[in-house]
């Protein structure tokens, strides 16, 4: 295997542990959210459905690795089992 091919599996796997962390990340903080954070901050909601709209569209990508569909999935089910998902006027609706 030459340099170059070498130099691009190595960014690839760097690039791959990065949106593994970052999906991590996302999975904690949405886990760590409460029913009384959501329902009494509206800065929650302004946060997470931005935050929803980018995890579906990784999910919708198949592109996205495994290991971080997993942390996605994992992710979008605690939010939306808060109540995070459609759009009930300018509320966020289960």
């Amino acid at each position: 295997m030459g340099a170059a091919s070498e130099a691009a599996q190595l960014a690839l796997v760097h690039e791959n542990s990065a949106d593994l962390r970052a999906a991590q990340e996302l999975r904690d903080g949405a886990e760590a959210l409460t029913p009384a954070e959501v329902e009494l901050d509206e800065r929650a909601v302004e946060l997470w459905l931005p935050r929803l709209v980018l995890i579906d569209d990784a999910l919708a990508d198949p592109g996205t690795a495994a290991s971080v569909r997993d942390e996605l999935e994992a992710a979008r089910r605690a939010l939306l089992d808060l109540g995070l998902g459609g759009v009930d006027g300018d509320r966020i609706a289960r």
